[in-house]
């Protein structure tokens, strides 16, 4: 009653009881104090300070977290001078995370100073580049909060515990997110439920490899986190600065690469139907070499027309034409998930498998057959030069375009919170990455959408 009358000298009496254990209590107390606002807050911060961290920190969380303002989150972070130990500084942090995806609240606390938070939080940090990048203008002190939230959470997380992954949805994700990334950076190998308790979609197997080698480039220690998300963000694409030149040559060269592709395909059952309108007789004159060739024609079709329904299928619904038109780019674009190895290991095993059944492979049955007869060998060589000009191209094609995502950008706009706070629409991330399963997921029609230099 005196809370709900606001009787404020009543105040410092109500806020004494938060140290009573009585269960009784505690819901009447909590509700009773929240009912004040910031009005209560002077006195919060007073028992506090008697209490010297010998009460559970849980009731104060509690109630700080229920009347969610500024100066509540300012209070908070003064529960770190008080509450040392690791259990303790976890349930502080992933409070704090939660109040701050309040972006007012944020933009309150951006500018702290060093002065205005605790020594207790810690003064130096590893690896301080792993962390969001929140503008130029953010305070030291704030900087310094977010890297002992990033701490404190990847600790939680490491430790498995159920309640940290369902408390992570609840967080702002410009803090968890720096503590995701020390969290895979520990770890060998991620299962996929794990994955789904981070908050990952995983649709199907594809996703987990996606994710996979994601995890394996994070791992690397390639990618400078903060850089990468700020250039995502100032951008609007998280493709690595390229010259002038390759974005003008880029287009031509995926066409170059389609023609070529189908030029292969076209060559390959020509030979086919040669074989086959020959007569008996003529065909028995180059029997061995002449099989060897329908051979590796055909099988050179059936790789085109694998090659064909792969491209569909990673074009997904509603563009599967140009999955079909587009094949062999939309694939290379998703070789660097084709295993879990490095992206240009997959590029070499992605060449093996296209190079013996093509022209490369024909040639070099030429090659063979000629330098067995005794025959001069270098003007047949000379003929490789097609498909040099095809495994240049895909190189460059490779190089430019499927590998301009890294790690940590990917990462980000693998999970649903990352899309939604960078404004990125799945159909976005399907141009980026290829991975065009997203493009079925469509983000709400007020994202923003994301434009990307293909």
């Amino acid at each position: 009653m005196l809370a709900r009358a606001r009787v404020t000298k009543a105040l410092p009496l109500i806020v004494e009881c938060l140290a009573d254990q009585s269960p009784e209590l505690e819901k009447d107390v909590t509700e009773s104090i929240i009912l004040f606002g910031n009005i209560a807050l002077p006195h919060i911060g007073a028992c506090i300070q008697q209490w010297k961290g010998r009460q559970p920190v849980g009731r104060v969380i509690k109630v700080v977290r229920e009347i969610d303002t500024a100066e509540a989150a300012k209070l908070l972070v003064e529960c770190y001078r008080y509450w040392r130990t690791a259990s303790d500084r976890v349930a502080i942090s992933f409070a704090i995370a939660t109040m701050l995806k309040n972006e007012t609240i944020e933009s309150e606390l951006l500018t702290l100073r060093d002065q205005d938070i605790p020594q207790s939080i810690g003064t130096h940090f590893s690896a301080e580049d792993t962390s969001w990048p929140h503008g130029e203008q953010v305070g030291r002190g704030f900087v310094r909060l977010s890297l002992r939230i990033r701490d404190d959470i990847a600790a939680a997380l490491q430790g498995a515990g159920k309640q940290a992954s369902d408390e992570l949805s609840s967080a702002s994700f410009r803090l968890t997110f720096p503590a995701l990334v020390c969290y895979l950076n520990v770890k060998d190998k991620i299962p996929k439920d794990r994955w789904q308790s981070l908050g990952f979609e995983l649709r199907s197997d594809a996703d987990l490899t996606v994710l996979e080698r994601i995890h394996k480039g994070l791992r690397s220690g390639h990618t400078v986190v903060k850089e990468s998300v700020k250039r995502l963000m100032a951008a609007g694409t998280s493709a690595k600065e390229v010259s002038k030149i390759v974005r003008i040559v880029r287009w031509p060269c995926e066409i170059l690469l389609s023609l070529l592709f189908v030029a292969d395909a076209l060559f390959a059952g020509f030979l086919v139907s040669d074989f086959l309108g020959r007569s008996v007789e003529s065909r028995s004159q180059e029997f061995d070499f002449g099989y060897i060739v329908l051979s590796i024609s055909v099988m050179a079709l059936l790789r085109f027309l694998v090659f064909l329904v792969w491209g569909a299928k990673i074009a997904g619904r509603g563009n599967r034409f140009l999955g079909i038109v587009d094949a062999y780019p939309i694939i290379l674009r998703r070789t660097p998930y084709l295993t879990s190895m490095r992206p240009w290991i997959n590029f070499v095993i992605l060449q093996f498998g296209v190079s013996p059944f093509s022209w490369a492979g024909l040639v070099f049955a030429v090659i063979v057959n000629s330098a067995q007869e005794g025959e001069r060998i270098i003007g047949w060589a000379a003929m490789l030069s097609p498909y040099l000009c095809f495994a240049a191209a895909s190189a460059w094609f490779y190089n430019y375009q499927a590998l301009k995502v890294d790690a940590a950008a990917l990462l980000v706009m693998q999970h649903p919170l990352g899309r939604k706070i960078l404004g990125l629409t799945s159909d976005s991330v399907a141009k980026i990455t290829g991975h065009t399963q997203f493009a079925q997921h469509s983000a709400s029609p007020g994202v923003a959408s994301l434009r990307v230099a293909s």
